[in-house]
């Protein structure tokens, strides 16, 4: 009988890690698309050194409420079929193009 009821309980909270993970499993097109073009300006100010870029990261982690494993996530994502990456970065140029008519 013990044995069954760990069995369930382990079942059951490899369901709900697993109902986590995909909920939480990347960053939305939107959100990511800013997210972006922040780190792409950020970069360019700043430089790419690795030290001066996990800084980055880590301020627009917490500006844009996503965790390095959503980033990463959503990399491997994007990574996994190169027309997302395609699409991706044309709406990445026209939300710059945008920005640049409002200013």
């Amino acid at each position: 009988m013990n044995k069954r009821l760990i069995i369930w309980v382990l079942a059951l909270g490899m369901f709900y890690a697993g109902c986590g993970k995909v909920f939480n499993s990347k960053i939305p097109e939107d959100t990511f698309v800013s997210f972006y073009i922040d780190l792409t300006m950020a970069q360019d100010s700043l430089g790419k050194d690795p030290v001066v870029t996990g800084k980055i990261l880590t301020e627009l982690n917490k500006k844009y409420k996503v965790t390095p494993e959503r980033y990463q996530n959503t990399l491997q994502y994007y990574s996994e079929d190169p027309d997302r990456w395609d699409a991706f970065f044309e709406k990445v140029s026209a939300a710059i193009l945008k920005k640049r008519q409002n200013s």
